[in-house]
């Protein structure tokens, strides 16, 4: 009898030690996999947090209107074919000047364009304004402010609410904005500097700033309009 007694016991004991070894085992084992599960969701979410606040800083820093109010030069279908070699500024001053016409005084003219040609193969930094990169508005903005004093809005889409309204197929001259749709939004996502012979200076995404023509492949379908600035002595 004392035998069996000490057989059950043992077995008993035996049974709680297995049970509770497996026990442990399985929440050990179910923690370890939590915490992995865990850390695979947490620092995306945070990455994706912190990339967020990053730019919504970054586009309050640039413009305290709103998120949209520098999305121009994102340019998401820009592939245009436009020449991508280095410019010569002096050549592209003297050939430009000469197709500029006489619709703005000849000083003003030269002083836009000279300026305009000092930016050319600046690369293209979206919300950038200076010679070490410049977006389009930015670009733009700079142009008349450096050459004759001239203050006009930051972004494209202000831009696009100055000056004289000037539509497709109307006859363009020396210094009109003209605006195009790069977006699938409404509204202009780019600007640049119509400079006679059909052609405008602007900054370009991929190439930076450079003369392309109004008949380019790329840029005819995407003309919007222009907008005439009161360009005078």
């Amino acid at each position: 009898m004392k035998i069996l007694k000490s057989v059950i016991l043992a077995l008993s004991v035996f049974f709680i030690f297995v049970g509770c070894t497996a026990t442990s085992a399985f929440s050990r084992f179910r923690t370890r996999n939590d915490n992995k599960k865990g850390s695979a969701v947490i620092p995306d979410t945070a990455r994706y947090n912190s990339k967020k606040l990053m730019t919504v800083t970054a586009l309050d820093d640039l413009d305290s209107d709103s998120e949209f109010s520098l999305e121009d030069d994102d340019d998401e279908f820009d592939n245009t074919e436009s020449v991508t070699a280095t410019w010569k500024k002096d050549e592209v001053y003297s050939t430009l000047i000469k197709a500029a016409g006489n619709s703005v005084p000849p000083e003003l003219c030269s002083r836009i364009l000279n300026e305009a040609v000092s930016y050319l193969n600046t690369p293209y930094k979206y919300g950038g304004t200076t010679a070490n990169g410049i977006d389009c508005s930015a670009f733009t903005q700079k142009v008349y402010e450096n050459s004759i004093e001239l203050q006009i809005p930051r972004s494209t889409r202000e831009q696009f609410s100055i000056g004289e309204k000037i539509l497709k197929g109307d006859e363009l001259q020396f210094g009109d904005l003209v605006f195009f749709k790069t977006k699938r939004r409404s509204g202009p996502g780019h600007v640049g500097i119509y400079i006679g012979d059909n052609k405008f200076m602007h900054a370009s995404r991929k190439k930076g700033v450079m003369v392309s023509s109004l008949d380019e492949q790329y840029w005819k379908p995407r003309y919007m309009g222009a907008r005439r600035l009161n360009i005078t002595e």
